[in-house]
């Protein structure tokens, strides 16, 4: 199983966007996401100076997103993890090997 970690790119838009929407209008969420409304949220997380939002990607598949930025914290910086989802397929899995 061949598997990396990226930083999340433009060209990723569309497709985080259509697993956003498939992943979030299941159990237990049920939403009716638009897709324009998504693909403009992940564009405006993408165009923030602080953005660190990346996926994981198993056999050139997006399997994870985490969508997420820095800011100021009184001790330095803080991670801000706005966003996170799993690939309905890879999700429940008893046994996961990452090394």
């Amino acid at each position: 199983m061949a598997y990396r970690i990226i930083k999340l790119k433009e060209k990723h838009i569309d497709e985080v966007a259509s697993l956003y929407i498939d992943v979030f209008s299941r159990e237990p969420w049920n939403e009716k996401n638009d897709f324009k409304e998504i693909r403009l949220y992940i564009e405006r997380m993408l165009i923030l100076n602080s953005n660190q939002s990346f996926l994981y990607i198993e056999n050139e598949q997006i399997i994870g997103v985490a969508l997420g930025f820095v800011k100021p914290w009184y001790k330095g910086e803080e991670y801000i993890l706005d966003t996170f989802l799993i690939h309905p397929d890879s999700q429940k899995k008893e046994e996961v090997k990452y090394f």
